[in-house]
């Protein structure tokens, strides 16, 4: 009598399993999520790249700072898209539920990528100041750079971790898998948010200097 329960629970999770490969893990079905959202990355990406050619002024003014573009660029994409692939997981597994109600798994989640996002940030700033003062090059204050690097962070950061929330939660909700939204999405949005607030925070910081 005690083996029919767990059979019955097996034949459970295997049918589970089999709707969650027939859902997600189609060829059809990864197609049609994921070549709709490539070409909104496309589109991005050359936005990312206007925004970067009206920096020419800036980083002129600001020289050093043209070193910590790509290793912000991708340092945001890497730490954000880590994040993305957490709350999919998440809500796979049932851990984080598919609603914006407080979740601990979710905060430390979120926690965790702002504070990396941080360090890295700084020392960055760090490693910039240090290459170039090593190669003769000219580059500002180290305490400028550092101070580009952390506020663009924390701005940056802050608006990355809601658009892949939004966009895991909302595209889970709508049978997207989000391993599928959160890697395209944080890409193009990492890029074009990390230009952006590196634009805003240096263009402040020039204003002070």
């Amino acid at each position: 009598m005690g083996a029919l329960p767990e059979r019955d629970e097996k034949g459970v999770r295997e049918k589970r399993a089999e709707a969650y490969l027939a859902q997600y893990c189609s060829v059809r079905n990864i197609l049609s999520q994921i070549l709709p959202i490539l070409l909104v990355t496309l589109t991005g990406s050359l936005i990312a790249g206007l925004l970067l050619s009206g920096m020419i002024d800036t980083l002129t003014a600001l020289p050093g700072l043209l070193i910590m573009i790509p290793a912000v660029m991708d340092t945001r994409g890497s730490i954000y898209a880590s994040l993305g692939s957490r709350i999919g997981s998440g809500l796979h597994l049932g851990f984080v539920e598919p609603s914006f109600r407080k979740n601990p798994h979710l905060l430390n989640a979120i926690l965790g990528s702002l504070i990396n996002a941080l360090i890295i940030s700084t020392f960055i700033a760090i490693l910039a100041f240090g290459f170039l003062t090593y190669l003769g090059l000219p580059v500002i204050p180290i305490y400028s750079l550092i101070a580009i690097a952390i506020i663009a962070g924390i701005l940056s950061g802050t608006i990355l971790t809601i658009v892949v929330l939004v966009a895991s939660i909302a595209g889970y909700n709508r049978g997207i898998d989000p391993d599928n939204l959160s890697g395209p999405v944080v890409s193009v949005f990492g890029d074009m948010i990390s230009i952006l607030m590196l634009l805003l925070t240096a263009q402040f910081v020039l204003g002070v200097l």
